[in-house]
């Protein structure tokens, strides 16, 4: 029973180590389930050697047993040994004769009984071969594999950190540190490669973080040793692991972390130094932004956490990496010279990049020259050796017009002629009115002169930059061609009024012939009529203008023919003059219209009276002049030899 007992339990102890390599080599236990599967080995062999071994040696046989075990083994015994026992025992009850009965059936049946017939060696034989074969055919292998039997003993008795070896090694692509920050919300690429045996199928097992629970995908086989699947919409955080043949890869962290975005961003301009020295901000309210051509352009960005780099393109250069100044801000800067596209790209602690760029344009206004308009009112194409030209001269610029001139040029100077005007402003707007007297500059009769104003702004380096206005052109002549030439003007002019007069006295005798549905038609007549005479007395007023800077005339006679010509049509066509009251009398009394329109007329003629007057004089003096000029000419001639007299003579004829 002993031999037995001993047998099973080496069968156990053999068991156990097949069942435990069998579990640890198909599913690579972990070590707390490798301790937990040798704890229960260890129990099982303590509870088989408490049950086979120690107890049977430790348990008391008695007489009766003996007995009882006798008949069980030996049928012919069986009934006779047991009660033989039991009434020769000195408390049996019963009589004397029966015990001693009993005791000689039992004496009589033991010498029918062969010893050696007792001992069962059948059971404990067969225990112990087959534990010897158990323990043979494991140590044929333990011997056949010496390096699987030492790793067994490693991992399962000391429970050694050594993992099996496999035939196929599977391991996820960047995973530094065993963790990949990937943005919150983005599809996902996960890549595995295998090395060994590459597997026909591998699987991705996915679950949540904290929970043991989780889904498994099909990745995608890339021939020859990469496999791919495709995570949708990572929030939160993943535990991984890929499993294809006997290959496991340890598993590893999925982390969802937000991207990176730009807060609030500055733009500082420091414009170069002639137009300003002080920088100013612009608000980031658009994304296209002008700064002076020449500018330093200063770029500052707040990120919403923070960020292991900044970097900026320009337009589509190599990107260049910002200054880092705080935890979550980078700032850049450079010089504006043209028009520029950037896109900016922050990235987070963790490799996240933000998404989308940021893109900005960032246009350089050039600093363009002056703008100038150069006028003369008052003076025509025409001009006298003695006129004093007034000059009107608006010059506009981006930032200063620092300095202005006028130049001068014709036939009678070879070299223009260089007037100062202004010097030192430094506001963009410089209007100004000047005087430039012919007298002092020495033009005569046949010259032509030509007026430019130039403006200099204060462009630094490469300026300044150079302002040209419309050249004016005029011809100098003498007083009776002037004269002449205005005439012609004043004649056009009062023509024009007579034929006013005369569609005023038209409308006169219209009112006193027509009847009432006409009396619309005339009052639209009169207003038209009304609006003319401005225009004439404005025409006219130019022509006195001219007469007055060429110092034809005096300022007092200006004055005068103004008070007579020009005021008395200006006052016509005002809203209380008697060509607008007449319009406007027409449509309510007929009476009243005729008496304002023929007081038009009377005003209108008396005008035409006054100009007749000046036109007169200025055909008279026009007269006297070119009289005089012939007398001197004739003069100057008689100086001459004869011939040439007579050839003047001649030829003047």
């Amino acid at each position: 029973m002993l031999l037995a007992g001993f047998g099973r339990l080496v069968q156990l102890g053999v068991l156990l180590v097949v069942a435990g390599f069998a579990l640890d080599r198909l599913l690579h236990l972990p070590a707390l389930a490798r301790a937990w599967v040798l704890v229960v080995s260890a129990a099982l062999m303590l509870w088989q050697t408490l049950c086979q071994v120690i107890r049977p040696l430790t348990r008391p046989l008695t007489d009766l047993d003996l007995a009882v075990e006798l008949e069980r083994r030996v049928p012919a015994c069986r009934d006779v040994m047991a009660g033989a026992v039991s009434l020769a025992g000195q408390d049996a009850a019963g009589s004397l004769a029966l015990r001693s009965a009993a005791v000689r059936e039992a004496e009589q049946a033991a010498r029918t009984v062969d010893a050696g017939s007792l001992i069962g060696w059948r059971r404990p034989f067969r225990s112990v071969a087959l534990a010897v074969l158990f323990v043979g055919v494991l140590a044929s292998v333990a011997l056949h594999r010496p390096a699987t039997a030492r790793l067994w003993l490693r991992r399962n008795v000391l429970l050694a950190p050594e993992p099996w070896p496999r035939r196929t090694h599977l391991r996820l692509l960047d995973f530094p540190d065993g963790v990949r920050y990937v943005a919150r919300g983005a599809d996902v690429e996960v890549t595995a490669v295998a090395e060994g045996v590459v597997p026909r199928l591998a699987r991705l097992h996915v679950r949540p973080a904290g929970k043991k629970a989780g889904s498994v995908l099909d990745m995608q086989h890339r021939p020859p040793k990469e496999f791919a699947a495709v995570l949708e919409n990572v929030t939160g955080s993943l535990v991984l692991q890929v499993r294809g043949g006997d290959g496991i890869s340890r598993e590893l962290q999925l982390q969802a972390v937000p991207r990176p975005q730009v807060e609030s961003a500055r733009v500082v301009v420091r414009p170069p130094e002639y137009i300003s020295r002080r920088a100013f901000e612009m608000p980031w309210e658009a994304t296209e932004f002008a700064a002076p051509a020449g500018s330093r352009v200063k770029v500052e960005l707040t990120a919403t956490r923070p960020i292991s780099k900044g970097e900026w393109t320009l337009d589509g250069k190599p990107a260049q990496t910002m200054e880092l100044v705080a935890e979550r801000t980078v700032r850049g800067s450079f010089v504006l010279e043209e028009n520029i596209e950037c896109e900016f790209a922050l990235t987070g602690e963790h490799g996240i990049r933000m998404r989308p760029a940021l893109r900005a344009t960032f246009r350089a206004v050039p600093d363009e020259p002056p703008r100038v308009s150069l006028s003369a009112p008052g003076t025509g194409s025409l001009l006298t050796p003695t006129a004093r030209v007034p000059l009107r001269v608006v010059a506009m610029d981006d930032y200063a017009a620092e300095t202005g001139r006028l130049e001068l040029s014709g036939t009678a100077h070879d070299d223009p002629t260089v007037l100062p005007l202004w010097d030192g402003h430094t506001t963009p707007v410089r209007r100004g009115e000047y005087a430039l007297d012919l007298p002092e500059i020495g033009y005569e009769p046949g010259d032509r002169l030509e007026l430019t104003a130039v403006v200099l702004d204060n462009r630094e380096p490469d300026g300044p930059n150079v302002g040209r206005s419309v050249p004016l052109e005029f011809r100098i002549v003498r007083v009776e061609e002037l004269l002449r030439s205005l005439l012609g003007q004043q004649e056009d002019l009062r023509r024009s009024l007579e034929q006013h007069i005369r569609t005023q006295q038209a409308i006169v005798r219209r009112l006193g012939e027509t009847d009432d549905a006409n009396l619309p038609q005339l009052a639209r007549e009169q207003a038209e009529l009304g609006a003319e005479l401005p225009k004439l007395a404005k025409a006219y007023a130019h022509i006195l203008e001219q007469l007055r800077n060429n110092r034809v005339v005096e300022d007092a006679a200006h004055q005068a023919r103004v008070a007579e010509i020009v005021a008395p049509l200006e006052a016509l066509g005002q809203p209380e003059g008697a060509v607008a009251l007449a319009a406007d009398a027409v449509k309510t009394s007929r009476r009243h219209s005729r008496r304002h329109a023929e007081e038009a007329v009377r005003q209108m003629d008396k005008v035409r009276q006054a100009m007749l007057l000046v036109e007169g004089g200025a055909a008279v003096a026009a007269s006297v002049m070119e009289i005089r000029e012939a007398q001197r000419s004739i003069f100057e001639r008689a100086a001459d030899p004869p011939e040439d007299l007579l050839d003047w003579l001649e030829g003047d004829r």
